[in-house]
Parts: structure tokens; sequence; C-alpha cells
């Protein structure tokens, strides 16, 4: 059993960004999430439980759009990754 995952202060810069991102879902049209890895981080399993608590509250929607700054990491977190994005989102998910 995985233990869950606190995230215990906002990332450096949070409230400066959030304007950006406001900015980019408006222009985009959609609903968009940046998640930022250090670069001494990697994508795994436990990103998906941050993910789920992000968007447990969320209301669906058409458009969701996801930017993911990593140096790599596990093929299998991310996978579920884009599994519980879909469900969270009511046109299937496109990868580029």
């Amino acid at each position: 059993m995985k233990k869950k995952v606190d995230i215990k202060k906002p990332p450096i810069l949070f409230q400066e960004t959030q304007e950006i991102i406001e900015k980019i879902s408006e222009k985009m049209q959609g609903d968009f999430i940046a998640y930022w890895v250090s670069s001494n981080g990697r994508i795994h399993g436990d990103d998906t439980i941050a993910f789920y608590d992000i968007l447990k509250n969320y209301k669906r929607r058409e458009r969701l759009f996801l930017f993911i700054k990593s140096e790599g990491g596990s093929g299998e977190g991310s996978l579920r990754i884009i599994h519980l994005l879909r469900e969270f989102s009511t046109v299937r998910l496109r990868i580029e």
C-alpha cells in the first residue's frame, strides 16, 4: 500500500505562476496544468497521487491541457497519469 503524499507548501513562485497559467488556459480555451519535476527528479508512480489530489474535486471539462517538464522517469508512472487525466476530461488525450 502506497503512503499518501502530502504537499506541505506550494512550489517556489506559486503565486506568480498562477496568473500566467490562467492566461494560458484562457488563450487555449481549456484548463491548463503545469507539472515541473526538479532537475534531479523523475516521473514515478507516486506522481499519480499528486495528480489525483489536484483533480479529485475537478469539474469535468471538455479540454484539459498538461505540460510536464521532466528529465524522464517511469513509463508505468506516466501511463497511470494519462489514465487518470482521461477520467477527468470528456475528450481523448492527445500526446505531442
